[in-house]
């Protein structure tokens, strides 16, 4: 955060992470991306949004937001797996299994600690 000069952009940005009810977490999402659109933190304000919709039982823009963040940020395994969710409940299953598989890439990437067999 210390990388956002704008101080408005800073405090909504810090909003964001504030709220606890889904519904508020989505309305701050959202106002974030209507006042911020060429912020460096679109991708994490997407992903708030997707997973507020997720826990709000609206898969529809669950899945959206999550399409949204995704083109910005791609190797987010720890979306991939809620929007693959999303997707079945929306029967897309061709996305689902093309998003758990990039899940299951992006997880692979990461080396366990030498200390763990």
């Amino acid at each position: 955060m210390d990388e956002i000069d704008d101080l408005g952009e800073r405090k909504a940005y810090e909003a964001l992470f504030q709220k606890h009810n889904a519904q508020q977490r989505r309305k701050t999402a959202l106002a974030f991306l209507g006042k911020y659109p060429q912020s460096w933190f679109l991708s994490q304000a997407y992903e708030i949004a997707a997973k507020a919709s997720i826990d709000l039982g609206d898969t529809k823009s669950a899945v959206e937001f999550g399409r949204e963040s995704l083109k910005l940020l791609p190797e987010n395994p720890l979306l991939l797996v809620p929007i693959a969710d999303a997707q079945t409940q929306v029967d897309n299953l061709a996305g689902a299994t093309q998003d758990a598989r990039t899940a299951l890439t992006c997880l692979d990437r990461f080396l366990p600690p030498p200390v763990f067999s």
